[in-house]
């Protein structure tokens, strides 16, 4: 064993790295998926809570359950399936009338019990902003003066070419380029000393370091993909302010997007290519976690807002298709569909979601993989 350490070969030293990629992309995927179908979930438990429904089952990730513990009324599970969460309220069917059930509550109780998890994944969006614009991070969709901020453009290395001068410097990507107004004038730079010893400045988490590329005399210079990005730094408050409005645009730029993907899917039976499933999210979030950290927090904030306008949708097997429903309970003051046929349409759709995912899902193996 020591000497097969002593003389671990290359290859075996480069699958570890990526299987040590891929562990830790596998690990923060789940962390995002879950976290955020969790706070989803918290958001129906807390109003109904409040409102004094049942809650009789409150999941962390999916049966089998290893752990079960009733507190109260409520029993408290883990499940061993770590992809999200779920609560089950008494009376969700509809059909189960009485004290502290679901469905003998208003029918605007019942409605904001339902909307619940959404508001809860766009407030947990404007939190993770806030933490992002408070220790440093690029806006989303926005640019610094639609957030009423004054901020400087920087330079991002987005890749880096194997054996290139910013390979053997120590560039790596994710890394911040100080000193230089635009990509452009980076390129002009690095053209403008080939064959020579340059001194860069680079920032990678919030560490400068300067770098000692030899520029190539040939090819690329530097060997790098270049970025522009504007790093937005401040305090709390401001943070929070603009997190919102950051959230607000993502909203509007993700329902344009929504709003073209029901009509391609509906009109034109097509899966608009920007479409993508958990293997896509996967693969951006091994992206995003080269990129650095703050990346992570913005691709987090994008699904959890994406998770909310989802649900919205007035489509059975939803919140926004339950939501339906109530609303014309309200609308009519009595009930237009009945329970038996509701739970019915709830079921079929839950089933035609899932045939989505499943192509969505076959579709993305083969276009990343």
């Amino acid at each position: 064993m020591k000497g097969r350490f002593l003389c671990y070969p290359i290859s075996d030293l480069r699958n570890f790295r990526h299987t040590t990629t891929m562990l830790i992309t596998a690990l923060v995927f789940v962390l995002i998926l879950s976290g955020l179908v969790i706070a989803h979930e918290l958001g129906h438990f807390w109003v109904a809570k409040l409102a004094k429904i049942r809650v009789e089952q409150f999941s962390i990730f999916f049966p089998p359950h290893i752990f079960k513990k009733k507190i109260g009324e409520t029993e408290y599970a883990l499940g061993s399936i770590p992809l999200g969460g779920y609560v089950k309220l008494y009376g969700e069917d509809e059909q189960t009338q009485g004290k502290g059930s679901f469905a003998s509550a208003s029918v605007a109780t019942r409605l904001t019990v339902i909307i619940a998890g959404v508001v809860m994944n766009l407030l947990l969006a404007v939190t993770l902003l806030t933490v992002g614009f408070s220790i440093g991070m690029p806006p989303v969709v926005s640019t610094p003066s639609q957030l009423g901020l004054n901020v400087p453009t920087n330079v991002i290395i987005t890749t880096v070419e194997a054996g290139s001068a910013a390979n053997q410097a120590g560039v790596v990507t994710g890394d911040t380029v100080l000193g230089f107004e635009s990509a452009a004038a980076l390129q002009d730079f690095t053209a403008s000393h080939r064959g020579q010893t340059v001194p860069i400045t680079i920032s990678h988490a919030g560490v400068e370091r300067t770098v000692l590329p030899h520029l190539a005399i040939s090819g690329p210079a530097f060997g790098v993909g270049l970025a522009e990005a504007t790093i937005i730094k401040t305090n709390p408050i401001t943070a929070l302010r603009i997190s919102v409005v950051e959230t607000g645009h993502i909203v509007m730029a993700m329902g344009r997007f929504l709003k073209d993907f029901v009509v391609g899917l509906f009109g034109h039976a097509k899966i608009a290519p920007e479409v993508t499933g958990p293997v896509g999210i996967f693969v951006f979030t091994g992206e995003a976690i080269q990129l650095g950290f703050t990346y992570v927090i913005q691709l987090a904030a994008m699904i959890s807002v994406n998770l909310a306008l989802v649900n919205v949708i007035p489509f059975p097997g939803l919140d926004g298709g339950r939501a339906l429903f109530v609303v014309l309970e309200g609308i009519f003051r009595r009930k237009v569909v009945h329970e038996r046929y509701e739970a019915i349409a709830h079921a079929v759709g839950f089933w035609l979601l899932m045939i989505f995912f499943i192509a969505i899902t076959v579709r993305d193996i083969g276009r990343f993989f």
